[in-house]
């Protein structure tokens, strides 16, 4: 899939810029959104003061109906009061015409009232809901595909891919789409995580076999002996033996952290990590095939106190899979960081636990450490240092 053709890339008659729009987790289009809402409060509020305006012409009245039919309830009540107060005194007014007044103004009331709507009035509504209907989403659709068209020009000729393993088999075409749509907006610079649960796993029939296991991708060894990622099936009884990071070795450990320092942050050692891809609290081993280089608040809590913390860390999403395993249910599990060209430091981690309660959580996890010097989050895997020996983490750098 490629951003170069808003019209050449489509999910039913969204094409790919439209799609990255539609995202709820794209906020940075929000904007578009609510021009495309205004466009159609505005028509909305147009046509009501037509219709206003047409009732005023008219001499009939709902309430008119209402306000007779009230008068005759009162003179029921009325004629029931006197009713009750001549049998008390033994006569009956009866004869006097009372209660034939009230049956003569109450039929006339209720025969000359307002039914409801006629055929012709019910088809008339339906059409002018329809044109309601159709004229909102009209807005909204025009606005999505002005911001669509700056979103396709911006990827480029870049090439969008959810994973180049097959290890994300376990998710349904929904989320794999909004998977990449998801990396597309992160490459195109947008620094918040993109969680989203719900979708359809075959994993429901589908456990562990009885126990756990956990299979490390193969370092690419092409790009620097880059992770790759991996893919566990977690049980209660395989999250132990997990062990701590050890960040000697890892590709481009060294490089973020000067480019930390480059970023204004107090102590790099505060701001870098080695990650895990599988957390050792679900029993991922210290090793260079289960480790990448991350920003500590995309990694865990933040320990730098210029850092102000991240909601949606890669601690997060492995802590309530843990949660999810202890509650009696096999999660099949997978991690993969997600790398610009031969780039060994990532620009996101796309993190799946589908369970064998038929539940499916998403998340992708841009990779940033926070800028005291820029007063913003920057993504480390996409962007350069101009006082680091090299200006990106090329194969060979550490």
């Amino acid at each position: 899939m490629t951003g170069t053709d808003p019209s050449g890339h489509c999910l039913e008659d969204l094409c790919i810029g439209e799609g990255i729009a539609l995202y709820e987790g794209a906020e940075l289009l929000g904007e578009g959104i609510e021009e495309g809402y205004e466009a159609y409060e505005s028509w909305e509020a147009s046509e009501a003061a037509d219709e206003a305006a047409e009732a005023s012409e008219s001499d009939y009245s709902y309430e008119d109906d209402e306000e007779d039919i009230a008068n005759a309830k009162r003179e029921e009540a009325r004629y029931e009061e006197e009713r009750y107060e001549d049998e008390e005194e033994g006569g009956s007014r009866s004869s006097r015409g009372g209660r034939s007044t009230y049956r003569s103004s109450y039929r006339s009331s209720y025969r000359y009232s307002y039914r409801g709507p006629t055929a012709a009035e019910r088809a008339a509504e339906a059409a002018r809901a329809a044109r309601i209907a159709a004229a909102r989403r009209a807005a909204i659709r025009a606005a999505i595909r002005a911001h669509a068209v700056k979103l396709t020009h911006s990827i480029g000729t870049a090439t969008l891919s959810v994973t180049h393993s097959t290890q994300l088999r376990h998710t349904d075409p929904v989320t794999k789409l909004k998977i990449t749509l998801s990396l597309a907006a992160v490459r195109m610079g947008a620094t918040d995580n993109f969680y989203f649960s719900g979708g359809t796993s075959d994993e429901e029939s589908e456990g562990c076999g009885g126990a756990g296991w956990v299979k490390y991708g193969e370092r690419d060894k092409a790009n620097g002996n880059r992770a790759t990622g991996v893919d566990a099936c977690l049980t209660d009884g395989s999250m132990d033996g997990g062990t701590p990071s050890n960040a000697r070795g890892v590709p481009g450990y060294k490089w973020a952290q000067s480019y930390a320092t480059e970023l204004g942050v107090s102590d790099a050692k505060y701001s870098v990590n080695a990650c895990h891809l599988l957390g050792d609290q679900l029993g991922g081993e210290g090793v260079l095939a289960n480790e990448a280089t991350c920003g500590r608040s995309t990694n865990s809590a933040r320990q730098d106190p210029t850092d102000p913390g991240r909601p949606g860390n890669m601690r997060e999403f492995e802590d309530d899979t843990k949660a999810e395993v202890l509650s009696g249910a096999d999660v099949h599990y997978h991690v993969e960081p997600m790398y610009s060209g031969n780039r060994t430091v990532p620009y996101a981690f796309v993190m799946v636990a589908a369970s064998t309660t038929g539940d499916l959580r998403t998340d992708v996890v841009p990779n940033v450490i926070y800028s005291p010097n820029r007063h913003a989050w920057v993504n480390i895997g996409l962007t350069s240092c101009s006082t680091c020996t090299r200006s990106v983490p090329a194969p060979g750098v550490r």
